[in-house]
């Protein structure tokens, strides 16, 4: 299915490729916040590497509200706040590899994105599945720019048509069509709780 390129205007991009003296640094952060002494060490490191994943793979985080942070208490990969734009990570964040990293990065700013200039969303609206299809189609198309795997990047292929196909044919035509996601019907039969779950849940929980 190809998608009109408007209705990407609002998601996170990765702008640049890092070099690899940059991917062997982000590689050193992320073994220690990952497997770090104690929770300082692993919260100072998962600070600084996600500094350098914005920098080196140069996303635009204007609309987050303050820094991301690594926060114990979210049991998933990430968390994000839309009403008030903020991202938290979890641990199991930094036991991927960067790439991986750097894809989930985008898919939250691109939440972030969402509520900031759309509103915030939440399940089982057909606003929320048109945000998740946004977010998962990032990992798509910036695939080789954050140098994902096939298999990362057909992971998020996979989701984002999971989301395209729980999208009621009138809000599929419009967002293919005409780019335009905001303001979808949402006087349609909701999609199976499942898929919500699978979309929720497969890279990050949300609130």
């Amino acid at each position: 299915m190809e998608l009109d390129p408007g209705w990407l205007r609002d998601a996170a991009r990765a702008r640049r490729q890092p070099l690899q003296f940059e991917i062997d640094e982000m590689n050193a952060l992320l073994e220690a916040a990952a497997f770090g002494r104690d929770e300082d060490e692993q919260a100072a490191a998962a600070r600084q590497l996600i500094d350098r994943v914005v920098r080196c793979y140069d996303i635009d985080v204007r609309h987050v509200n303050g820094p991301m942070t690594l926060d114990p208490d979210v049991a998933r990969k990430a968390e994000t706040v839309g009403g008030d734009r903020r991202v938290r990570l979890g641990y199991s964040a930094f036991l991927d590899d960067v790439p991986e990293l750097a894809a989930l990065v985008l898919h939250e700013v691109t939440h972030v994105n969402q509520a900031a200039l759309c509103g915030d969303a939440r399940p089982p609206s057909q606003q929320f599945v048109a945000y998740e299809a946004m977010a998962y189609a990032t990992g798509v198309r910036d695939a080789g720019v954050l140098g994902l795997s096939d298999e990362q990047r057909e992971r998020n292929g996979a989701m984002l048509r999971l989301a395209l196909e729980a999208l009621h044919p009138d809000n599929r035509r419009r967002i293919v069509e005409t780019g335009r996601y905001c303001g979808l019907r949402e006087d349609v039969p909701p999609p199976p709780a499942e898929v919500f779950e699978r979309l929720a849940g497969a890279l990050p929980a949300r609130r």
